[in-house]
């Protein structure tokens, strides 16, 4: 059987990769970097509060391909509901140039009868002064989501790629979610017997419908979530990473948007899989993605405290309504005014700074 010879590790060169493997040809990979990915590059750096995605961060688009690969492999994703910034003149605010005329931009871009380079499109159709903001949010965006110089890129192949792309975005978890580090740890106990504690932890940390199915771990969606669990757990012992990431929301076990009261969160839990990260790998442990699936006030102080108590070296909160796991619900309203929990949080932190 010939060999094959793929040069590049980006994106495309594993893909072909993966399909060839499956007709069992003998396959090498040149990549002149030291590393896979390509233009997939997650930076972790002390410089900045949470990593940095350098390159692919969203998933634009429900795109068949790519959503049956993360299903193939059992990794969760979540629909992103985030406002975009800009940082202008020093201040950092609402970008919304493109969105408030996203309609008649795509209409007329529908409507172009010859096409023609961006520039020019943009120079015939928007090019009055009250554009001056839509035309530096569209160059920007262009030029830096599809690398495109908009002096040479068509106006209708940017439509075509545009228009499949403005639909739900989605974003790959950065870290093991609540349920797969309930999954591993409830396992690991089972694993070596101590099968009291693996109940009293489950009963307390996982909603009524997944325990129904713990009795069957060989039950597909249980098997998948763990499987992934334990090689993220694999790879963060092995690899050279400065943090191990989770994520987390609460309440693990109720998950309802009516307000609550604290009882229903466990700090004995939070701690106890913190814990359990940082001895089982031997790293330090952060979380880059923690919520409230509520607007219960107590609960986000309770999650905070839990978040501080733990040390982490990184807690950062996650505010936005819909998004996350489970739909969690953000700290402020659409007009940007906090909520009585956003309240709860400020308070909380700025008791803390004042200690």
């Amino acid at each position: 059987m010939q060999s094959i010879l793929i040069i590049g590790g980006g994106a495309a060169g594993l893909m072909a990769a993966y399909e060839l493997s499956k007709h069992k040809y003998p396959i090498t990979i040149l990549e002149a970097k030291k590393r896979l990915g390509g233009r997939i590059h997650t930076i972790t750096d002390n410089s900045f509060s949470q990593p940095i995605e350098a390159g692919a961060e969203f998933i634009h688009g429900d795109l068949p391909l790519t959503i049956s690969l993360l299903k193939k492999a059992g990794i969760p994703y979540h629909v992103v509901n985030d406002n975009m910034f800009q940082l202008e003149k020093g201040k950092l605010k609402k970008q919304k140039e493109f969105s408030d005329h996203r309609n008649k931009v795509m209409k007329e871009m529908e409507d172009l009868k010859e096409d023609t380079p961006l520039k020019d499109f943009l120079n015939t159709y928007f090019n009055d002064a009250q554009y001056e903001g839509l035309r530096q949010s569209i160059k920007n965006f262009a030029g830096g989501f599809d690398l495109a110089d908009i002096s040479k890129a068509s106006t209708k192949a940017l439509y075509r790629e545009w228009s499949h792309e403005m639909g739900k975005q989605y974003r790959i978890n950065g870290g093991i979610t609540v349920r797969q580090m309930c999954l591993i740890i409830y396992d690991d106990y089972m694993q070596h017997g101590q099968k009291e504690k693996a109940m009293d932890f489950v009963n307390k940390a996982l909603p009524p419908a997944l325990l129904k199915r713990l009795n069957n771990l060989d039950n597909p969606q249980v098997a998948r979530q763990l499987e992934f669990g334990r090689k993220i757990i694999a790879a963060y012992k092995t690899l050279d990473l400065d943090y191990i990431n989770f994520h987390w929301y609460e309440p693990v076990k109720a998950r309802t948007k009516v307000a609550s009261s604290n009882s229903e969160f466990n700090p004995e839990i939070f701690a106890l899989v913190v814990d359990y990260l940082k001895t089982t790998t031997g790293k330090p442990v952060l979380t880059n993605e923690f919520g409230v699936l509520n607007s219960s006030p107590q609960l986000v102080k309770g999650v905070l405290q839990a978040a501080r108590d733990a040390k982490l070296s990184y807690a950062i909160f996650y505010s936005a309504d819909g998004g996350g796991e489970g739909k969690a619900v953000a700290l402020q309203n659409a007009t940007g005014d906090l909520r009585e929990n956003g309240i709860a949080f400020r308070d909380f932190i700025k008791q803390q700074q004042s200690h």
